[in-house]
This record gives structure tokens, C-alpha cells and sequence, in this order.
């Protein structure tokens, strides 16, 4: 299967490095970063996204690989984990399932198979071409300044079924990117509207409710005291002359 498209970003974690050339020229339509020792890998989880990891069973040292799945999922919670090993015994099965990883791979690598594995279960969760999520954030943003789009307008959810996106990892994703989810954005710009109604109109409470979408004053009250801290009132009486 030869393609262009980069289907998901993966992180190879292997003392090998004849297995990360392998899966890097045998696999183009992943991208792979690379770590071969259970010291190195903690940087890349931390800086970088990745919607699967290949993790080997022996590394080398004392651990196993599967010392490190609690770092994994501590950082990449959306993460497919794969353990590669050539010891596919009960023993070794057994690890794996205690420590929750999400599928098994057999050494030696066969191409074909590994293709097949991954590009199922990465399917299943939703979670191919993530390499645009950054880009669909983006995009969400660059939607609502092109179009004059209020936020409150766009249904993340449905944005990411229409793009065919994960909308957990796309939220995910979200947060990350601006440093809010994007539930808070679009409370902050309901409230933000609302503030404005109140200094530059003379609309009663009752009329900016039914503009803003709640269903009676009491609703946008008592929202907007938990999230401004004062009365509507006493808002607009502080903050118009």
C-alpha cells in the first residue's frame, strides 16, 4: 500500500533500530518518531501527539516495556499502545492484558500484518489521519474570524463527525492548542455578549435572554452571577456612566 497520505502519527519505542527502519520504509502512510531506550521516550510523550505507540516487550534493560505504559497513558490518554515482542508465551500475554494494552504484535515484523492491525483498531477508535486534528483546529478557528461566525453557532461534535475526526481527540486537541476546551470558549463568549448588552443597550434582562438562547431570566441570572461574580444589575450599573 503505497500513498501520500499520512494516516496517523506514531511513536516506535524499540532498541532496535533495524525495527524502526523497517516499520519507517515498510509503513509510509504512518509517521513514526523514534525512542530506543525507556529514559529517552518520557521527552517525546510530554512535547509531542501521537495516536498510536509501539512499544517493545524487551528493551534492553532490567524493565520490560511495559514499565512504561503507565507513562503512556498518563500522557497520550488517547494513545492505541502496541506490544511488539517475539515472546508471544501465556506469561508474557498475560502482562500485556493486566496492563491494558490494546493489541499485540508478533516479532518478526510482518509488514502486511502490522499494516492490518493498526490500521483496524486505529479505525475503530477514530483515530486515522490525526496529523490534521492541529490543522482542524485551526481550521475552527480561522471559520468563525473569516465568516464572522459566532463560536456559540459551532457544534464540535458535529463538526467532527462532518470532518470524520475523533471528536474526543479533536477536543483533546482543542484544549491543547488554545489552553481551553472549547465548552469554555464558547461560554466565555455567551457571557462576553451578554456583558456587552448590558453597557451598550437598554434591553431588559427578559429581552437579553431570549436573544442569548436561555430559556427564562432566571436561567442567565444565575449563570451569569457564577460566572461574573456579580448580578446582572449590578453590572451594568458598575460598568455604564
Amino acid at each position: 500500500m503505497q500513498t501520500n497520505i499520512i494516516l496517523a502519527k506514531g511513536l516506535i519505542i524499540d532498541d532496535d533500530k533495524n525495527v524502526h527502519e523497517i516499520l519507517s520504509e515498510g509503513l509510509p502512510m504512518y509517521k513514526f518518531s523514534s525512542s530506543y531506550a525507556i529514559e529517552d521516550t518520557k521527552t517525546l510523550l510530554k512535547t509531542e501527539s501521537f495516536a498510536f505507540i509501539l512499544l517493545d516487550y524487551r528493551l534492553g534493560t532490567q524493565k520490560t516495556g511495559l514499565s512504561l505504559v503507565s507513562t503512556i497513558k498518563h500522557y497520550q490518554p488517547l494513545a492505541i499502545i502496541a506490544l511488539m515482542s517475539a515472546y508471544g508465551t501465556p506469561f508474557v500475554l498475560k502482562e500485556a492484558i493486566d496492563s491494558q494494552i490494546d493489541t499485540f504484535l508478533d516479532k518478526p515484523i510482518i509488514l502486511q500484518a502490522f499494516e492490518k492491525k493498526l490500521t483496524d483498531i486505529l479505525s475503530k477508535k477514530g483515530l486515522l489521519n490525526t496529523l490534521s486534528h492541529t490543522q482542524s483546529v485551526s481550521h475552527i478557528e480561522e471559520m468563525i474570524q473569516d465568516s464572522n461566525q459566532s463560536i456559540s453557532a459551532i457544534q464540535l461534535n458535529d463538526y467532527a463527525k462532518q470532518n470524520n475526526k475523533s471528536y474526543k481527540y479533536l477536543s483533546q486537541k482543542f484544549k491543547k492548542e488554545t489552553g481551553k476546551t472549547f465548552q469554555q470558549l464558547k461560554k466565555e463568549e455567551k457571557y462576553n455578549t451578554i456583558k456587552n448588552l448590558l453597557i451598550h443597550t437598554t434591553l431588559s434582562i427578559k429581552d437579553i435572554s431570549i436573544k442569548t438562547g436561555f430559556k427564562n431570566p432566571s436561567a442567565i441570572m444565575r449563570g451569569f452571577k457564577d460566572f461574573t461574580g456579580q448580578t446582572m444589575s449590578a453590572f451594568r450599573k458598575n460598568n455604564t456612566k
